[in-house]
């Protein structure tokens, strides 16, 4: 290496002329480079959340939670893989090698959530696989206020929702920080028992008093006509 800071010492002028071309080719790179804000991320991890309305965190966690876990855990390029079991809810993360395909790594874990799909509760939605995208995150955040009415106030949330929507180039608007209109139903404990019922069968009563179901058509001068069945809860 000797020879070689003798070579630029001795022809110094040769050298500066390298460092300026150097730093000014630097200097021009660094002002092309493509640079984002927001830059593409993709983060190897999968969540897979199942709900049972009614269930206490132990019957999740031995219900649902370990059954999904027994067949998550054969498959390949695992990481570490975490759960949570609260009530009603299970959620487990599998986080992938770094070095794994992410597409195929995800449709892994969909195939082995849905062969443990018969070994839970059938009162249990079905598990939801969902890819961990930081792209998705929303990119400007938007609010409002005002002297309105709760009822008032999340409808028109939802109308500027359904206008922002509309827009070209908007992917998805959600709307949050809204309180969901809801009723508390008590149940006694006692008169399940007396009527032999669970806290399920109340659930599934509630839902189904609150769906349209169709009821087959009628015939008009010729002309047919559905009729569905409109059920709701005011």
């Amino acid at each position: 290496m000797l020879w070689l800071w003798n070579f630029f010492l001795d022809r110094r002028q040769f050298s500066y002329v390298l460092i300026a071309v150097l730093v000014i080719t630097g200097s021009f790179a660094l002002t092309r480079m493509p640079k984002e804000s927001f830059p593409t991320i993709n983060i190897p991890d999968g969540i897979v959340v199942t709900t049972l309305p009614g269930a206490s965190a132990e019957d999740m966690e031995t219900l649902v939670t370990d059954k999904i876990e027994n067949q998550i855990s054969g498959i390949s390029n695992i990481d570490t893989m975490t759960s949570n079991s609260g009530e009603g809810v299970s959620s487990i993360t599998v986080q992938f090698n770094a070095n794994a395909d992410i597409n195929q790594s995800i449709q892994d874990l969909r195939d082995a959530v849905a062969k443990a799909i018969p070994n839970i509760p059938s009162d249990a939605t079905t598990p939801q696989v969902n890819k961990i995208n930081f792209n998705d995150k929303p990119i400007q955040v938007i609010s409002i206020s005002g002297d309105l009415p709760p009822t008032e106030f999340s409808a028109l949330g939802q109308t500027l929702s359904d206008d922002l929507t509309t827009i070209p180039g908007i992917s998805s608007v959600s709307v949050a920080g809204v309180p969901l209109r809801e009723v508390d139903v008590v149940v006694r404990k006692e008169a399940l028992e007396q009527y032999g019922l669970r806290l399920v069968d109340v659930i599934s009563a509630i839902s189904a008093s609150n769906a349209a179901s169709p009821a087959g058509h009628i015939s008009f001068d010729g002309v047919d006509y559905n009729v569905n069945f409109k059920g709701g809860i005011t």
